[in-house]
């Protein structure tokens, strides 16, 4: 591809074009979607909780909140190749020659973040809520929200499957040069820090126990994203 020198408004205009596609998808899904997700509630409540936890709303409008926000919340998970696919024609463009060969990244963004998911929806949320009503038995009705225990498993679905995004990004990170690893390596202390600060805001155990898995678990994908960049460094030195 030839590179081709153009005026910044019509990247402006390009960008706004591509974002106008990502946004129309995401609410075109939302509204499609709208009508089954008071169905796909119940199924994840059902497999989710034991037979004896009740689903429960505080407010007149929180069943439809929750079913806007649930629809809203997987239009986006479906519509990430687009997003991605978007972001790429985008960006590729700008790129010289021997950054777009880094594309081959470009698969890891989009299976990572399933298998993050996954591992949240079939492993760690069951056990928070597990802990949640082994917390509250004996002492209170195990009644749950559903906006707000709906909305605990898709922070904590989402979180996860952008976790697992960390190492790929540093990794095309790196290889673009857009930093390199020993700004990355004397920045570590300020990055566990935002790493653990993030953790600690968008994990929603008010035990606090999410909160250090969290922590935890973004350091370590954060070592691992260097390890990565410095492996590749070794096999693939830079162009």
């Amino acid at each position: 591809m030839d590179d081709i020198r153009l005026p910044v408004t019509e990247h402006l205009a390009e960008l706004r074009s591509r974002v106008i596609i990502v946004l129309s998808a995401v609410l075109l899904l939302a509204v499609i979607i709208f009508p089954f997700s008071a169905t796909l509630i119940a199924v994840i409540w059902n497999d989710l909780m034991a037979d004896n936890i009740t689903m429960v709303t505080y407010g007149p409008l929180e069943w439809l909140v929750l079913r806007v926000t649930f629809s809203i919340f997987c239009s986006i998970l479906i519509s990430m190749p687009l997003t991605i696919y978007e972001g790429l024609a985008f960006i590729l463009p700008g790129l010289y020659t021997h950054e777009r060969k880094f594309v081959y990244v470009v698969p890891l963004l989009l299976l990572l973040p399933l298998l993050g998911a996954a591992v949240a929806y079939f492993f760690v949320v069951p056990h928070v809520i597990a802990f949640l009503v082994a917390y509250s038995s004996g002492t209170a009705a195990a009644a749950f929200s559903a906006q707000q225990t709906l909305w605990m498993v898709m922070v904590l679905v989402a979180g996860m499957g952008l976790a697992l995004e960390v190492p790929p990004i540093i990794l095309l990170s790196v290889r673009m040069k857009v930093v390199t690893l020993s700004a990355l390596e004397s920045w570590r202390l300020i990055i566990y820090i935002l790493l653990i600060s993030i953790a600690l805001s968008f994990s929603p155990d008010p035990a606090g126990i999410g909160q250090i898995i969290a922590a935890v678990f973004l350091v370590l994908l954060f070592e691992v994203g260097i390890i990565l960049a410095k492996a590749a460094d070794r096999a693939l030195p830079a162009a």
